[in-house]
């Protein structure tokens, strides 16, 4: 795969991207292992969250996908780490 495209319940900075359910983080974490590019989308409401299930570090990403509502300090750390992010209309 070029690009996987992960849909998170939980994305924080420091404990990285997370969902609920464990058979679905190790599927991601499979899926992951196979791409070039990981891109995360997450709405305002995950940001600085986290959920159970670790998916991957922040550090294995390459672009977030948020919509405007998210607030520009929840994304500043995920800019310091060099993660583009996209900001699409909700």
């Amino acid at each position: 795969m070029d690009k996987v495209f992960l849909s998170v319940t939980g994305l924080d900075a420091e404990r990285g991207a997370t969902t609920l359910e464990a058979d679905e983080a190790l599927v991601y974490q499979k899926m992951l292992k196979q791409s070039k590019q990981v891109i995360v989308v997450a709405d305002a409401s995950k940001l600085g969250k986290v959920s159970p299930a670790f998916i991957c570090p922040v550090s294995e990403m390459n672009i977030l996908i948020t919509d405007t509502s998210a607030l520009p300090e929840a994304l500043v750390p995920f800019e310091r780490l060099g993660i583009r992010i996209v900001r699409a209309k909700s």
